[in-house]
C-alpha cells in the first residue's frame, strides 16, 4: 500500500528548486525502505514551524513509517485531528496492523465509495480486513469486481483471493487465480511464487514446494522478510511432510528467535506445536523462556503465543493444573492480544468439563466486556461456550437467549446454534420458540441429521414431562426420515411410550418392536425388555407363559443392565399368584446379582414382605433381617421398613422389641403418615403387654394421646386412636372415662366412609350404659348410630327398637 508514497515523491520533486531539507530526506529514506530513518528526519522537521501544506505531507508520512514499523498508537495519535481520504487510508491501515479488523474494514469500506484514487487499494484493504474477521466469502466477494475480467484484474486483489482459497483449501480455483496472474513487479512474481508453493504443499507435491520456497531465498532483490518468514516456514512444512521433525523443529525454533514481531509468527508457532504434539515427551523449555520474555523488548507476540502453546501442551500431557496456570497468566499479562480469546476459551471449557460453571460464565462474561472490538468469529465461539455454560448450570432462558441471538446474527455453524435454540425452547415450554428454530433449521441447506435428532429430543421431552403427542413425534421422524441412524432406538422409545398409556397400548407396543430389524445384541435385549414387560402387564396372557419369557430373558441376558428391572417384575407377578417363596427368590436375586441397582432397595423391601406372608416361623425371621438391610441402606424405605420390621415382630408376639424398634423410629423425622402408624403399633403394643401388666394401659393411653395430638391427622386415624383409648380406659375399669373417651370419637366431625371407628365406640358406649341400666341413654346413643348412614345402622334401628319394647321408651 504504497500509494501515498508516490503522492509525497511528486511534491519533493516539484520542490527540487528549493534546498533539500530533512523533509526530502525522510522521503528518500523511505523511498529506500528504511522507514525508521524516515521517522527521525520527520520528527526533526517537525519539530520547527513549518509551512501547512509541507507539515501536513510530513505528518502523514510519519503516520505511514510509524504504522510499518509497529508503532500504531503513535500513527494514532498524529491522525486523530486528520481528515481526508489520506488520513482515512492511513487510519485503515493503523487499526488492520492494530488487529482492530473490524475499524480497518469500516474504514477501508468508507474509502470505495467515497475515493475514487483509493479505491482499488481501499477494496483490497477491506477484502483482507474480511480474511482476517474469519469472512472469507465476504472478502472474496469484495475482490470480485478486481478479479472476474482476467484482462484487467488487479494482481495484488488475484494474490489475495489464491491466499483466502489456498486457507480453505480450494485447491483448483487458488490454482486457477495463479495461473493467470500477471506479475506488474518482481515483488508480485515472489508473492506468486510463494503461494505456489502453499499450492504445492496442500497438494502433497513436496520437491515442487521445496523448489519454489528455495527460489524466493534465492532472490537477492524485491523480497521482503515477510516472503523469507514464508518461504522458511514453508520448508520446515516440507521436512515435517518427509518425517525430519527435529530439523525442522530446529529451522521454526530458530525462525521464532531470529524475529520475535515476524508478521507471520502464529503460522511459525502452530507448526511448532504440531511437531512438539508428534513427540512423546517434547522440550518444552524454549516455550518456557520466551513466555517468560519481556514484552518491551521482544514485543507482546513472542511470550502471549508462547504461553498459548505451553499451555496446550500442558494439556496433552495431562497436566491440566500447569495448563490453567499458563492460561491465567497469558489472560493477565495479555488481555487484548487476539491468543487470547484462544485461552480464555481453553479455561471456560475445562471450567465446564469440571463443573465450575459459575467460575466459567464469569471468565466468558469479563472477556467479552473487555473486548468489545472481538473479531466476530471469536465473539461467536465466546459467546456459544457462554451458551453452553448458561444450559449446564441449567438458566434456560440465558441460553436459550444466546444461542437465538447467535442464530440471528451469524453464520457460523448456524445449524449448531438453530439446534441450541430449539432445544432451550423445548425445555422452557415455548412452544412457538421451538417451532420457529425448527423451520429454520429444515430451511438450512443441507441439513444432517440435526433435524432427526430434534424430533427425537423433542419426543423425549415430550415423554418425560407426560405429553401424550411423544408418539405422535416419534411416528413423524421414523416417516420422514427412514434412514435415520437412531431410529431403531426410535422405535424401542415408541414401544415403550404405548406401553405407558393409559389404557396400555400393548397391541402398538407390539407393532412397533416387530418395526425393529438388528443384528445388535443391545438392541435386541432391549426389545427382549419390552416384549416381556408388555406381556406381564396384558391380563390376557398366561402367567406361566410370561414367566418363562423372564426366565429365558435372564438366561439370553445373564449382564443386561435391566435385570435387576426383570427380576423385580418376575418377583411381582410371583406375588400376585401368592407363590411367595419364588417371589422373595426373585426379590431376593436383585440384590445379589445387582449390588449397585437402584432397585435393591425395594427389591428387599418386597421380599420381606413375601417373606412375612410365607406365615412360618423362619420366613417371618427372614422378614425382620430383610427389613433390617432395608433400613440399614438409609434410603428413601428405611423408616417403611423399620415399621413394618416391628409390625412383623409383633405378628410373632415380640412386642418388647417391637416398642423398642418403635421408640427407635419415633425419635427421627419419619414422614407423618410413618409417624401416626408408629404411635398407633406402639399404643397396640403396649395394649397387649398391659393384658399381663395392666400399669401399661396408662403407657398406652400416653401413646393414643401423642397419636390423637399429631398435626394434620386424618379423621379416620383420630377416631381409631381415640376408640383404642376408651379401650384402655375399659380395661383399667374407668367405665366413665371410658364411656366419656367413646362419645369423643362420636362427637369428631367430617367423618366419611363406613365410619368403622364411629359405630364401633357407639356401640361399644351404648353396652356401658346398657350395663348400667341407663335405657334412654343408651336408645340416644343408638337412635345417633341409626341416623347416620354406615354399615352398622341397620343393627342400630333393631337395638333401638328392641330397647324401646322393652323399656317404654317410646316419646309420648
Amino acid at each position: 500500500m504504497r500509494i501515498l508514497v508516490a503522492i509525497l515523491i511528486l511534491f519533493w520533486i516539484h520542490c527540487t528548486a528549493a534546498r533539500a531539507d530533512l523533509l526530502d530526506d525522510a522521503i528518500q529514506a523511505y523511498r529506500t525502505g528504511i522507514p525508521e530513518v524516515s521517522i527521525t528526519k520527520l520528527r526533526q522537521f517537525l519539530a520547527s514551524q513549518q509551512a501547512p501544506d509541507r507539515a501536513e505531507a510530513a505528518g502523514t508520512l510519519l503516520a505511514q513509517c510509524l504504522i510499518e514499523t509497529g508503532k500504531t498508537a503513535e500513527a494514532a495519535k498524529i491522525l486523530e485531528k486528520s481528515t481526508g481520504p489520506e488520513a482515512t487510508f492511513l487510519k485503515a491501515q493503523e487499526a488492520f496492523r492494530s488487529r482492530r479488523w473490524q475499524d480497518a474494514a469500516d474504514w477501508f469500506a468508507s474509502l470505495i465509495t467515497t475515493s475514487t484514487r483509493y479505491s482499488v487499494e481501499a477494496r483490497i484493504g477491506l477484502a483482507d480486513s474480511q480474511k482476517a474477521l474469519g469472512e472469507s466469502e465476504a472478502a472474496l466477494k469484495t475482490l470480485e469486481p478486481l478479479i472476474v475480467d482476467d484482462q484487467t484484474a488487479d494482481p495484488k486483489a488475484e494474490i489475495l483471493a489464491a491466499e483466502i482459497y489456498l486457507g480453505e483449501l480450494n485447491n483448483s480455483k487458488a490454482e486457477a487465480l495463479l495461473s493467470r496472474v500477471k506479475a506488474n513487479s518482481r515483488k508480485t512474481e515472489l508473492e506468486k511464487l510463494c503461494l505456489e508453493g502453499e499450492l504445492a504443499l496442500n497438494e502433497g507435491q513436496m520437491k515442487q514446494a521445496a523448489d519454489a520456497f528455495n527460489k524466493v531465498l534465492a532472490e537477492p532483490d524485491d523480497r521482503t522478510l515477510r516472503m523469507i518468514t514464508i518461504a522458511r516456514l514453508g520448508l520446515a512444512k516440507v521436512l515435517v511432510q518427509s518425517q525430519e521433525f527435529e530439523e525442522a523443529e530446529t529451522e521454526l525454533e530458530k525462525l521464532i528467535s531470529d524475529d520475535p514481531r515476524s508478521p507471520i509468527l502464529g503460522d511459525l508457532f502452530a507448526n511448532l506445536f504440531e511437531i512438539y504434539s508428534k513427540e512423546d515427551n517434547p522440550e518444552t523449555s524454549e516455550l518456557a523462556r520466551w513466555a517468560a520474555e519481556n514484552p518491551e523488548t521482544s514485543g507482546p507476540d513472542r511470550p502471549a503465543y508462547a504461553l498459548y502453546y505451553l499451555a496446550r501442551l500442558q494439556l496433552r500431557q495431562d497436566l491440566t493444573t500447569q495448563a490453567l496456570e499458563s492460561c491465567r497468566t497469558l489472560v493477565e499479562r495479555f488481555p487484548d492480544h487476539p491468543i487470547t480469546v484462544e485461552a480464555c476459551l481453553i479455561l471456560g471449557r475445562q471450567q465446564l468439563e469440571a463443573g465450575n460453571l459459575d467460575d466459567a460464565v464469569k471468565q466468558l462474561e469479563s472477556l467479552l466486556q473487555r473486548s468489545p472490538n472481538l473479531a466476530p468469529a471469536d465473539r461467536f465461539r465466546v459467546k456459544y461456550l457462554l451458551g453452553e455454560n448458561y444450559y449446564r448450570r441449567g438458566n434456560m432462558s440465558a441460553a436459550r437467549d444466546i444461542f437465538l441471538s447467535l442464530a440471528k446474527t451469524f453464520n457460523y455453524d448456524r445449524q449448531k446454534t438453530l439446534f441450541n435454540w430449539a432445544i432451550c425452547s423445548l425445555r422452557l415450554d415455548d412452544t412457538a420458540g421451538f417451532e420457529q428454530a425448527f423451520r429454520e433449521l429444515k430451511e438450512t441447506k443441507p441439513y444432517n441429521d440435526s433435524i432427526g435428532d430434534l424430533l427425537f429430543a423433542k419426543a423425549l421431552f415430550q415423554a418425560k414431562s407426560g405429553n401424550g403427542s411423544a408418539d405422535e413425534t416419534l411416528e413423524t421422524l421414523l416417516q420422514e426420515f427412514p434412514s435415520y441412524p437412531q431410529a431403531v432406538q426410535a422405535r424401542l422409545m415408541q414401544a415403550e411410550i404405548r406401553m405407558m398409556e393409559r389404557p396400555h397400548n400393548l397391541n402398538g407396543a407390539r407393532q412397533a418392536l416387530r418395526e425393529i430389524s438388528s443384528s445388535d445384541q443391545v438392541v435386541d435385549e432391549q426389545a427382549d425388555r419390552l416384549k416381556f414387560f408388555a406381556a406381564a402387564d396384558d391380563p390376557s396372557q398366561n402367567v406361566r407363559a410370561v414367566q418363562t419369557l423372564a426366565q429365558e430373558y435372564l438366561q439370553k441376558y445373564p449382564d443386561a443392565p435391566s435385570k435387576a428391572e426383570v427380576r423385580l417384575k418376575l418377583g411381582e407377578l410371583y406375588f400376585k399368584e401368592n407363590d411367595f417363596p419364588n417371589a422373595q427368590t426373585q426379590f431376593e436375586l436383585v440384590g445379589e446379582d445387582s449390588p449397585d441397582s437402584p432397585l435393591v432397595e425395594s427389591a428387599l423391601f418386597l421380599a420381606a414382605e413375601a417373606a412375612r406372608k410365607s406365615l412360618n416361623s423362619a420366613s417371618v425371621d427372614r422378614a425382620i433381617s430383610l427389613f433390617e438391610e432395608v433400613y440399614k441402606l438409609g434410603g428413601p424405605l428405611r423408616f417403611q421398613a423399620r415399621l413394618e420390621q416391628a409390625t412383623t415382630m409383633r405378628q410373632t408376639k415380640q412386642e418388647k422389641e417391637a416398642i423398642v424398634l418403635l421408640d427407635d423410629l419415633l425419635t427421627q423425622t419419619p414422614p407423618a403418615d410413618i409417624r401416626y402408624q408408629a404411635l398407633d403399633e406402639k399404643g397396640k403394643a403396649l395394649f397387649t403387654l398391659a393384658a399381663n401388666e395392666p400399669k401399661l394401659y396408662e403407657q398406652a393411653v400416653k401413646t393414643f394421646d401423642m397419636l390423637i395430638s399429631s398435626d394434620g391427622l386424618p379423621i379416620e386415624w383420630k377416631q381409631q386412636a381415640i376408640y383404642q383409648k376408651g379401650k384402655c380406659f375399659e380395661k383399667l375399669g374407668k367405665m366413665d372415662d371410658a364411656l366419656s373417651t367413646y362419645y369423643d370419637v362420636l362427637a369428631v366431625e367430617g367423618g366419611g366412609g363406613d365410619q368403622l371407628w364411629f359405630f364401633k365406640a357407639g356401640f361399644d358406649s351404648a353396652q356401658i350404659l346398657e350395663d348400667r341400666r341407663s335405657w334412654s341413654s343408651a336408645a340416644a346413643i343408638y337412635e345417633k348410630l341409626a341416623n347416620t348412614r354406615g354399615a352398622r345402622s341397620e343393627e342400630a334401628k333393631e337395638r333401638l327398637t328392641r330397647l324401646r319394647l322393652e323399656h317404654f321408651l317410646w316419646q309420648e
